[in-house]
């Protein structure tokens, strides 16, 4: 008669799971990641020490610069 086809392997989904992530390509699309979050971060302006009770004439000369640069965004960044 004719061959059969051979069976298709299941494989557990834990190990199919604990494969993909201790996969060299998943830690560096993580550090790639973090890097790129750092980056973002890092470029955004940040608020002087303390805020608006620290030092009131560095907040208002912080907060006319960002609304300057970033426009109606300027409340994400408060």
């Amino acid at each position: 008669m004719g061959e059969r086809a051979p069976e298709m392997v299941r494989r557990d989904p834990w190990r199919l799971a604990w494969d993909l992530l201790v996969h060299d390509l998943t830690l560096a699309l993580l550090l790639v990641g973090v890097a790129l979050t750092s980056l973002l971060l890092a470029w955004l302006p940040q608020m002087p020490a303390g805020g608006p009770a620290g030092d009131p004439s560095a907040y208002a000369r912080w907060l006319s610069e960002v609304t300057r640069t970033w426009g109606r965004w300027r409340g994400l960044l408060e």
